[in-house]
């Protein structure tokens, strides 16, 4: 548990002093780095809690589609520009699980 709270730890550090050097250039680009942070940050903790990484796949795929959908209930934005989100989002799980499930397998069943 304490490996698990360090790496969050240094992950949060990471994104929150990348982000302002990215936003003060560019504004898409740094929303685009939010999206996969995100992914990736739900997508990792979740299967370092339940030691399943299609769980943490699914979970993190999931939060993007539910922030997208909520994102054009609530605004006038074009479905096509969620769904180009969603995509960006899942990237980061879709890494997160393909390391994992390669852990995974060569510590046969056991993510340390």
């Amino acid at each position: 548990m304490k490996k698990l709270l360090a790496t969050l730890l240094l992950a949060a550090l990471a994104v929150s002093s990348a982000v302002p050097a990215l936003a003060q250039e560019d504004t898409q680009v740094s929303r685009k780095f939010l999206h996969v942070a995100a992914g990736t940050g739900i997508s990792y903790t979740v299967t370092q809690l339940t030691k399943k990484p299609k769980l943490g796949l699914l979970a993190g795929i999931s939060s993007g589609v539910a922030k997208e959908l909520y994102d054009h209930q609530t605004s006038n934005e074009p479905i096509s520009g969620n769904i180009r989100d969603i995509a960006i989002t899942a990237a980061g799980p879709v890494v997160i699980y393909l390391i994992t499930r390669h852990i995974f397998r060569k510590n046969k069943g056991e993510i340390r």
